[in-house]
């Protein structure tokens, strides 16, 4: 592109801290051309090695930088670089439509861009994977820097993103209501487990920033996260939130998570390190797949290789059990109006 447009960082993280989203931040370069429609729509296969796409300024709501079809892919390698690229809505970076493929490996970046909107890099309603390469130092408003949202009936064709490895860094978010790098999206469609999916096997997850949740969201029983390994740490949140915050999550035995503190709203497994609080508390219903709201409790299990080494806020009805684990913390039981005999310790 050809707008060397300016970011005001300063005015962005002062903002962030109150969670107050006032300014513009992105002014485009005086008599500059404005972006619109893909600056590459694919829809077939494209493989990006050694290419730097940037300066690209946009106010449309149809401008990505990549458009990927139904049944196309993308897949960027070493040298490939997205960086100094804005849209004040949704998928910046990645516009990818059900059945849709984008893969991202070693050496390849996405750094420095700023959007507005949820899914401000993208909006991600295909198939995501992550085995190398950074997403680090992008800047966002709304919920999420990725949104994982399945808006297909087809289940071959659900939301999911992978990460494989890679590094997920030094990014910021805030002004969208759950903030977060990534947002794991319910879905609209009909049925329980339409929702997106996020898999962690590797990589970290470092260094996020924003207001209420700075890395992971599940904002509902349709979505689901794994966490079987990789790196979460140095998380920051201004709002005094949590930092992690889902229904069903499993922590696998190959992940350390470190954030400040993780909230968990439906039955999860913890068999890796949590070196974080954790507040426990259960929602009561859900909405299952006939459409009816039904009791679903909330319980914490930690087992095998599981070590707990931060504090646990047990509310609401919920359990907690250890079995064959490490509990290092504290446990609180909230017992005012609230059964605390299932609690095993």
């Amino acid at each position: 592109g050809n707008n060397n447009w300016i970011f005001n960082e300063e005015a962005y993280r002062a903002d962030m801290k109150i969670n107050n989203s006032k300014h513009p931040y992105a002014t485009a370069e005086e008599g500059a051309p404005v972006a619109s429609g893909a600056v590459i729509s694919i829809s077939g296969d494209l493989v990006l090695n050694k290419a730097t796409i940037r300066n690209h300024y946009s106010t449309v709501w149809n401008f990505s930088v990549f458009f990927v079809a139904d049944g196309a892919t993308l897949t960027m390698n070493d040298g490939a670089t997205v960086t100094h690229n804005y849209k004040n809505s949704s998928s910046l970076i990645a516009d990818i439509q059900p059945g849709g493929t984008w893969t991202i490996n070693e050496g390849a970046s996405i750094n420095n861009n700023y959007g507005r909107g949820n899914g401000s890099l993208s909006y991600m309603k295909g198939t995501m994977v992550m085995n190398g390469g950074e997403i680090c130092s992008n800047y966002g408003n709304g919920s999420g820097l990725i949104m994982i949202y399945s808006a297909s009936d087809d289940s071959a064709k659900f939301a999911t993103f992978t990460m494989n490895g890679g590094s997920f860094c030094h990014n910021a978010n805030f002004g969208g209501g759950w903030d977060s790098m990534i947002y794991v999206h319910y879905s609209d469609r009909s049925g329980y487990d339409r929702g997106g999916t996020f898999t962690m096997n590797g990589g970290t997850l470092k260094g996020n920033e924003s207001y209420i949740a700075s890395t992971i969201v599940g904002n509902a029983w349709s979505s689901h996260i794994f966490l079987n390994g990789g790196i979460i740490n140095e998380t920051i949140s201004h709002g005094n939130y949590y930092t992690t915050f889902g229904y069903e999550m499993t922590f696998g035995k190959n992940l350390t998570i470190s954030d400040e503190t993780i909230r968990i709203k439906a039955n999860s497994i913890i068999d890796g390190i949590v070196n974080s609080n954790i507040q426990l508390t259960s929602t009561g219903i859900s909405k299952g797949q006939n459409g009816l709201w039904t009791e679903r409790g909330t319980g914490m299990s930690v087992v095998g290789n599981g070590i707990v080494n931060g504090n646990t806020n047990v509310s609401n009805g919920a359990l907690a059990t250890i079995d064959g684990a490490t509990w290092n913390g504290y446990i609180i039981v909230n017992a005012v109006g609230v059964d605390t005999t299932p609690l095993t310790t």
